[in-house]
């Protein structure tokens, strides 16, 4: 079976290296040393500099000749002004003793050890020296010396003092503002509270900070859509996302908050700014039980005097019948108009309790309208409704608005044919016009027929009709010419009103 040559490694003439060995695995140490590209210097057991690299001259200014073989802490001259100890001399020394000299951010990593330590330049400029340090041992384990790499990091330490600078005011901003405020990370957990928020829920900042997720104070049963659609639409969205929830405090106790949603620009973080509603809610609560339970208690008086008042209009109307004496049939007239005007605002009181009881909501306008017919015979009097998709914010009694206007365009106008109700969007609002074709209204009684005491044909029904509006503050007024017909003007503000998108 052939056999494979093997070659032999020829040695040089002088024994010591194989012949063709590559130059750059005969570079010796010290050539390595001077060459590496830190400021790098070596002292022996006694202090003495037995190293000094070319980065170390560039940097000092001092040639190797000058000093090599000098002791004495004279390495120190040419960083500090003085001679003192260097991170070198400090490497045995206990981390207390080595801040004593000004080392900060230092950091162990086996034998060696790495600072920094600010200093005083020769022209009054404050810099800032990283040094890492470690000790020389021969083959045995035994210490020969110390080495130490320096290098100048002012900049970037003056770039760090001022990002740090920056965040402490941005704490002390946020620490002192009035909304609880959260700064969530990419795996929801939380790296910033304030105190507002332990305030609100019982926690120190130690309990929270890097050691709880948001969702931890979240209620079950708000959970699933933070965490399914507010991240989403906050990472999408450069505006706040707004959901009210139930947080937890530490004692079990839910309370209502409203939470503003934000992501943090170029980064998956999120800052969450929390308002505590639960006081809020509960005085609404509170005053919407009372004003239920007045209701029902107004209810029940109504009723009764409602019946009453049906008695004496029966006994009223009875005495008329049978009365020939034309002093007394006067005397029981007024008495029966009486009775017509209590009842009358009797009726007013049930319509104007129910105004502002639910909380108001987007309403389309024109179904708005339908609905304010539905009790109406009009057919005598042609309704056109030209408004397609728009919704205005308004009470849930917004029907009974067009309701009344409509009444009043039958009521009151002579002669009347037809009545449009149309939108026109201005600069700054929208306006809902709701004319007719009959009298008009006279200049003197634009304003009066709005008030609570105007006795004309549809009682206060336009008193009725603005105050249902201004619960959101729309206004209304009438802006007809006299003899041309009626013109009442709805201004509902800008945030009042919306074109909705048709669903698809």
């Amino acid at each position: 079976m052939p056999t494979r040559a093997v070659r032999r490694k020829e040695k040089s003439p002088d024994g010591m290296e194989p012949a063709g060995m590559p130059a750059t695995d005969r570079i010796p140490p010290q050539a390595i040393f001077d060459n590496l590209p830190d400021a790098t210097f070596a002292i022996d057991t006694a202090g003495i500099v037995i190293a000094w690299n070319r980065a170390m001259e560039k940097s000092t200014g001092i040639p190797a000749a000058d000093m090599v073989g000098r002791g004495d802490f004279a390495y120190a001259v040419p960083f500090y002004g003085r001679k003192r100890p260097m991170l070198i001399d400090l490497i045995d020394e206990p981390d207390e003793k080595i801040r004593e000299w000004g080392y900060t951010s230092l950091k162990r990593k086996g034998d060696a050890i790495v600072a920094e330590n600010p200093t005083i330049y020769s022209d009054n400029t404050v810099r800032v020296l990283w040094g890492l340090a470690a000790p020389i041992r021969d083959t045995d384990g035994n210490r020969i010396g110390a080495i130490q790499s320096i290098a100048d990091v002012t900049r970037r330490w003056a770039r760090e003092t001022a990002l740090e600078n920056t965040v402490q005011k941005f704490r002390e901003i946020l620490d002192n503002i009035g909304a609880a405020t959260v700064i969530i990370g990419e795996d929801d957990l939380i790296s910033f509270v304030n105190p507002e928020f332990g305030r609100i829920l019982g926690y120190v900042r130690e309990e929270i900070e890097g050691k709880k997720k948001w969702m931890e104070f979240v209620a079950p049963e708000d959970i699933r859509i933070l965490q399914n659609v507010a991240r989403k639409k906050a990472l999408a969205s450069d505006d706040p996302v707004r959901y009210e929830v139930r947080l937890i405090r530490w004692d079990g106790e839910l309370r209502n908050a409203m939470l503003a949603i934000t992501r943090i620009p170029g980064t998956p973080k999120l800052v969450v700014t929390i308002l505590d509603i639960t006081d809020k809610i509960r005085a609404e609560s509170a005053v919407q039980q009372a004003n239920q339970k007045l209701n029902v208690l107004n209810s029940v008086i109504r009723h009764d005097i409602l019946n009453h008042l049906t008695v004496l209009k029966g006994n009223l109307d009875l005495a008329l019948e049978t009365n020939t004496d034309p002093a007394q049939r006067a005397v029981l007239d007024k008495e029966f108009a009486a009775t017509n005007a209590i009842q009358s605002l009797i009726v007013f009181t049930r319509d104007y309790q129910d105004i502002g009881i639910v909380q108001p909501a987007w309403q389309d306008v024109r179904e708005a309208v339908s609905k304010s017919v539905a009790g109406i015979r009009s057919e005598k009097f042609p309704l056109a409704v030209d408004i397609q998709g728009v919704e205005i914010y308004a009470d849930r009694l917004l029907p009974r608005v067009f309701a009344n206007l409509i009444s009043y365009a039958m009521k009151s106008g002579r002669n009347t044919t037809r009545i449009r109700i149309y939108s026109e969007e201005s600069f700054e609002e929208l306006h809902i016009i709701c004319e007719d074709d009959g009298t008009g209204i006279p200049p003197g009684m634009k304003e009066k027929i709005f008030s609570r005491q105007f006795t004309g044909e549809t009682g206060p029904g336009l008193y009725l009709a603005r105050e249902i509006l201004s619960i959101t503050g729309i206004t209304i007024r009438e802006t007809g010419i006299a003899c041309g017909g009626a013109c009442f003007e709805i201004r509902v503000p800008r945030g009042v009103y919306r074109f909705p998108a048709p669903q698809q």
